[in-house]
């Protein structure tokens, strides 16, 4: 082989290399481009990365969560009250806070914590409020259409002459699931014609049995957990389910259901007996110890 076909040869194999060298440069180049290409799609179609999303998400979630709750600071708590009705002049008609979508159960008692029929109902503003109620019994179930509306519903008792006044109120911190409206000056006989007048018992002793003693009433220590006593104007105020047998009681308020509670006010005493399940109990009681001593 000659000088010039070798350099000839040479010249081939250096221009064959250069154009795979060349090739394989377009090809990454090309491979790249499509990456590229392709992520930017990829992004187009979802911006946000998973951990995002979540974020979002919960967010999302949270708004929806506040915008379904009424107005206010915090969601509305359900309470459960004894509420005493006075059909005498001059009082103001008891309130009754109702929660927007939901239901408010009202249990009309005697004095003695019967229940007592209804005879009939009206409220003042059924665009308001919804009324529910089973003619054989005494109860009205209410629920709040509206927030922040205010009216008055009038429930005729049977066999009594004079409606029985409930303001209604919806939009309050705490709405109530259900009241028991005691009337507190009448008691309906069995008949349900006949209306007797009995004595009224301290408005002290009907929160007591919603567990509300007065202010300044001072809790005792009592050898039975059951048994809770306080001292309060140089009486004590006792609430238990047990029948009190010694000392006699001054006044005296029974509450509702099946097992009631029963809120006593009786003379400072010691030692108390009780009647229980039955059996007669004997629970003392003291003062709680002071500070410092």
């Amino acid at each position: 082989m000659n000088k010039n076909t070798r350099q000839w040869m040479c010249a081939l194999l250096a221009a064959i290399s250069m154009a795979g060298i060349t090739g394989q440069a377009q090809a990454q180049s090309d491979n790249s481009a499509e990456s590229q290409a392709f992520q930017q799609l990829i992004k187009s179609y979802y911006p946000l990365t998973p951990k995002q999303v979540h974020t979002f998400k919960n967010v999302q979630a949270e708004q929806a969560k506040a915008n379904a709750m009424p107005a206010g600071n915090a969601p509305a708590k359900g309470t459960s009250n004894i509420i005493p009705v006075s059909l005498k002049t001059g009082i103001t008609a008891p309130i009754v806070r109702i929660g927007q979508g939901m239901i408010t159960s009202l249990v009309f008692t005697d004095k003695t914590g019967k229940v007592w029929p209804i005879a009939a109902y009206s409220v003042g503003n059924p665009k308001a409020f919804s009324i529910v109620w089973n003619k054989k019994s005494g109860v009205l179930m209410v629920q709040g259409k509206k927030l922040y509306e205010q009216s008055n519903v009038a429930v005729m008792l049977r066999g009594l002459d004079v409606p029985v006044m409930l303001t209604l109120l919806v939009g309050q911190n705490k709405w109530d699931y259900l009241d028991y409206i005691r009337v507190q000056a009448y008691n309906a006989k069995d008949s349900g014609a006949e209306i007797e007048a009995v004595g009224q018992a301290p408005a002290y002793l009907i929160q007591l049995l919603s567990s509300l003693p007065p202010k300044s009433a001072v809790k005792q220590i009592t050898s039975d957990q059951d048994v809770q006593v306080w001292e309060y104007k140089k009486h004590y105020l006792m609430l238990t389910r047990a029948t009190l047998l010694s000392p006699a009681w001054t006044a005296r308020q029974r509450g509702s259901g099946p097992t009631p509670l029963n809120a006593y006010e009786l003379p400072v005493a010691p030692v108390i007996l009780l009647s229980k399940h039955g059996q007669t109990e004997r629970v003392t009681v003291r003062q709680p110890l002071r500070s410092g001593q």
